[in-house]
């Protein structure tokens, strides 16, 4: 991600010509610089899928699961296959068993929270 300088910029050419949100183009007029597309989601895959270590991902995936979410049986399919996803997506950053695990609690966890699972909301405490 490079910054670009945003000299004699309003927030209104901001917003046009990049597309952001107000906030984030006032915040960039008063910083002096924007770096384009900072909020769109990232995906950086293994350039050889054939290093991603498929079964510890999978062994990871089904322990976060059972460790932290076990409450959200009925979704279980649902939720695993996103941590899955969501590791494939960022393999290119690093296939360390710590980061993949990170990630797919993270990724377990916006799941549930963009779908609104009530039972885990009540629940989060924990974590």
């Amino acid at each position: 991600m490079t910054k670009e300088a945003i000299d004699g910029l309003t927030v209104q050419d901001i917003i046009s010509k990049y597309g952001c949100h107000r906030a984030t183009a006032f915040r960039a007029v008063k910083r002096g610089y924007i770096v384009p597309k900072y909020h769109v989601r990232s995906v950086r895959p293994l350039s050889d899928m054939a290093l991603f270590p498929t079964s510890s991902a999978t062994k990871i995936a089904t322990a976060v699961f059972w460790r932290h979410f076990r409450s959200c049986l009925n979704e279980k399919d649902d939720i695993e296959q996103e941590s899955l996803l969501r590791m494939i997506e960022l393999s290119g950053k690093s296939i360390d068993p710590n980061f993949l695990y990170s990630v797919a609690i993270n990724a377990m966890r916006n799941f549930l929270k963009k779908k609104g699972n009530k039972q885990w909301i009540r629940e989060k405490k924990k974590l």
